[in-house]
């Protein structure tokens, strides 16, 4: 039988439990969509690292869910939130594929570029999938979106090297 880590295994919880949290906080001040959603694409950026893949799309399916409960998310884009799990989730793999492949900068802006064009059109097809949405609801699952994911991973570029000195210690 295999020996299970349970040492890991709490830390790994531990590490969701924070991130996870911090997802809350900022969703909970509902600050504009420039604001709430580069947070949220840097959060799920540094999930990958502070916790591992699995637990970077645990909180990329919870996101949309959270930012339903506290009203960021307008009841008409309720049907786009499965929607939203697919594009953070590829935001989260792809950007994933690039870093853990090569971390060198070419390769992590080019993986942060991808994931947030892929995002980016996931949820641009969606609301056409949808249809009869609001033009100014719609609109903010479009552009906006595009916007905040490069934004997010700009954001997580600065606290990847912040990352990188704590873990030294």
């Amino acid at each position: 039988m295999k020996k299970v880590d349970t040492g890991n295994m709490l830390i790994t919880l531990t590490r969701s439990a924070v991130m996870l949290s911090l997802l809350m906080v900022i969703q909970y001040f509902r600050l504009p969509q420039l604001f709430t959603g580069t947070m949220v694409n840097a959060l799920l950026l540094t999930s990958l690292i502070v916790i591992n893949p699995y637990g970077a799309l645990m909180i990329a399916f919870i996101s949309p869910w959270l930012a339903f409960m506290f009203g960021i998310l307008p009841q008409p884009l309720l049907p786009l939130i499965p929607f939203i799990m697919l594009g953070n989730s590829l935001y989260v793999l792809i950007f994933w594929l690039f870093f853990k492949k090569n971390n060198k900068p070419l390769s992590v802006i080019s993986g942060i570029a991808l994931a947030s064009i892929l995002k980016f059109l996931t949820l641009s097809s969606a609301v056409r999938i949808i249809g009869n949405l609001a033009p100014k609801i719609a609109q903010m699952m479009i552009f906006p979106q595009l916007i905040t994911a490069v934004c997010g991973g700009m954001l997580f570029l600065l606290l990847l090297s912040k990352l990188v000195l704590i873990s030294k210690k």
